[in-house]
């Protein structure tokens, strides 16, 4: 960090009203790590006004992630630090609707070529015994489990999209594993 830099105020994501910025990204993170776990920066330090403050930095340190915040168009963009090009997307189709829809974990990023990718935290998957549906094929992230994380190589998995947006490609070992 540079001494020059402003100061970074952390942000309550936790008690924010409904339908402001905060709650949106709120909204956000909760699909990437539980909120007490996630680090929200802002470079305006008005105590007073902490729901009107720009993001600067969002940390997911437990995941190993982290996003600079842009404002662009009258909006908030979260560009990747770990993975530079990709910003978190907002471009949806139905078939990438559907492939979000069987996430209950992960987002969608979006490079300057218009290439897609998911994003999907590397937590313990976990499948709940449900005794009226003993074959259930439902599936939970362990996102706590120390040792779990610990073992992982990468505190995260980054599946690029195929072009045609059927089905994603497994750039290693480890993620097709995971996957």
């Amino acid at each position: 960090k540079d001494p020059e830099d402003p100061p970074l105020l952390l942000l309550n994501v936790l008690d924010v009203p409904d339908r402001s910025p905060l709650n949106q990204l709120s909204d956000f993170l909760v699909r990437l790590d539980n909120l007490s776990h996630a680090l929200v920066w802002s470079k305006d330090v008005d105590m007073d006004n902490q729901r009107g403050c720009a993001i600067s930095l969002v940390e997911l340190p437990r995941f190993r992630l982290s996003f600079r915040g842009v404002e662009m168009n009258g909006g908030l963009q979260l560009h990747s630090i770990e993975h530079v090009g990709y910003q978190v997307s907002n471009a949806r189709s139905p078939v990438i609707e559907a492939m979000l829809d069987r996430l209950t974990s992960g987002v969608l990023l979006e490079n300057n070529h218009n290439e897609l990718a998911l994003l999907i935290p590397a937590a313990l998957p976990i499948r709940p015994k449900i005794k009226s549906e003993p074959l259930a094929c439902d599936t939970l992230f362990a996102k706590s489990d120390e040792l779990w994380r610990q073992a992982c190589s990468s505190g995260h998995y980054l599946y690029p999209i195929h072009l045609s947006h059927q089905f994603v490609t497994t750039p290693t070992l480890a993620s097709a594993l995971y996957l």
